[in-house]
């Protein structure tokens, strides 16, 4: 359909210029349309083919991005996430339980796991929060994050981040205090598990955001395989 009506309107524009006394102009305007036009279908050729859609459409392959978010003590944050990584390469019949395992240390806040999936280049807003009074109204205190995946040819992941934590101070009087961090994470393997460190406001915690990436388009790529071709 777009093919038909693309050149249509070449032949009407064709047409005009025959008609026209100011026939370098037009002729010229129709050798830059015609090579916009094949430049155009090359390179929608070209996505398809590309590493970065699903093979055979023009569609970009998507990205489950999985985290999870803790609020560890400042002095034990290193050894801590060091005795995990330990852990986690035991092999074992079930994938490690990263909460079970921080968890059990005095001082560890588990803050959310938050999950989503979207395609490369696309930020996703993500928050795990509740309601609160505060002074007579109601406030949303939790942790706030926004993902920006981001898929290479190469087949591995940036991640771009920005949390932001909104809690209710400890001290007299109490007040609202916010954390934000923008955090990066470049060439990250697909089903990689990762993890970053940022400081809190309060000087004797810090955020720790645990990360893993998967391209989740493989089932979709099989259906186009196995679709006939024309």
């Amino acid at each position: 359909m777009q093919k038909t009506l693309l050149a249509k309107a070449i032949h009407n524009v064709t047409i005009t210029i025959m008609k026209s006394t100011h026939k370098p102009i037009c002729l010229l305007f129709l050798l830059l349309t015609t090579g916009i036009v094949q430049l155009t279908r090359a390179e929608n050729a070209m996505d398809k083919n590309s590493p970065l859609f699903v093979n055979g459409t023009n569609q970009p392959k998507s990205i489950m991005v999985t985290s999870t978010i803790f609020k560890l003590p400042a002095a034990q944050a290193e050894k801590l996430i060091a005795d995990y990584t330990i852990f986690a390469e035991i092999p074992g019949p079930t994938p490690p339980d990263i909460k079970g395992f921080l968890g059990q240390h005095p001082g560890v806040r588990f803050l959310g796991s938050p999950r989503t999936v979207c395609a490369s280049g696309i930020e996703a807003k993500l928050q795990t929060t509740k309601s609160v009074k505060f002074n007579g109204t109601n406030v949303d205190v939790g942790m706030f994050l926004n993902i920006l995946p981001t898929l290479a040819p190469d087949s591995s992941i940036t991640i771009k981040t920005h949390l932001t934590l909104q809690e209710i101070g400890d001290g007299t009087p109490q007040e609202i205090r916010t954390d934000e961090s923008d955090l990066q994470i470049k060439d990250l393997k697909p089903g990689e598990t990762t993890s970053v460190m940022t400081p809190v406001s309060d000087r004797t915690s810090v955020l720790v955001l645990f990360i893993k990436a998967q391209i989740v388009n493989e089932r979709l790529e099989k259906i186009v395989k196995k679709a006939p071709r024309n």
